[in-house]
C-alpha cells in the first residue's frame, strides 16, 4: 500500500504516538539514528509530474519522518516499512507500534483512511525520533557534567 496525504495536512495520529513505546537505550537510540548502510536503506517514491515516480533511499530515520511529515508526495509501502524496523533498525517497540496501526486492513480506495494511517505512522515515527534525540542529548549531557567533576593539573 502507497499512502499518500494531501500538501499541508499535518500528521494527525489516530492512535497515541507514543502506544507503549519506552524511551530507547542509549545504544538502540544511536543505532536506530545512526546513517544505514547501502543494503539497510528503505525505498520510497517520490512523485514528480515531470518523470513521474522517482525512488528515492532513505538512509536515516529522521529522514524518513521529514519525508512522511512534510512531503506529500512521498510514499513508501507500510508492510515493508513494518519489516525494516524490525529488520534494519531492529527496534521492537517502534515495530510493534506501527503494528498496531496496520492491524486493520485498509481499503486502497479509502483516500481519508490511507491518509489517517499514513498520519498515524509519521507521528509514531517522529515521537521515536524525539525520543531517540532526548536520550542522546541526556546521555550527552551527563558525560559533560562527569567531566567537570575531574580535576585536572
Amino acid at each position: 500500500n502507497h499512502l499518500e496525504v494531501p500538501m499541508g495536512q499535518e500528521a494527525t495520529a489516530m492512535i497515541t504516538p507514543d502506544i507503549g513505546m519506552s524511551k530507547p537505550s542509549r545504544e538502540l537510540a544511536a543505532h536506530i539514528t545512526r546513517e544505514l548502510a547501502w543494503e539497510e536503506r528503505i525505498e520510497g517514491s517520490i512523485f514528480d509530474s515531470g518523470p513521474g515516480l522517482l525512488t528515492h533511499r532513505v538512509y536515516r530515520l529522521e529522514s524518513l519522518s521529514s519525508l512522511l511529515n512534510n512531503l506529500a508526495s512521498f510514499s513508501v509501502d507500510f508492510g515493508i516499512l513494518h519489516a525494516w524496523v524490525g529488520a534494519a533498525l531492529r527496534d521492537p517497540d517502534l515495530a510493534r507500534a506501527i503494528g498496531e496501526v496496520l492491524r486493520e486492513p485498509v481499503n486502497e480506495d479509502d483516500e481519508e483512511a490511507q491518509a489517517e494511517t499514513r498520519d498515524a505512522i509519521a507521528a509514531i515515527i517522529e515521537h521515536r525520533v524525539a525520543q531517540c534525540a532526548e536520550v542522546l542529548s541526556d546521555d550527552a549531557g551527563s558525560d559533560d557534567v562527569a567531566d567537570g567533576d575531574v580535576e585536572t593539573s
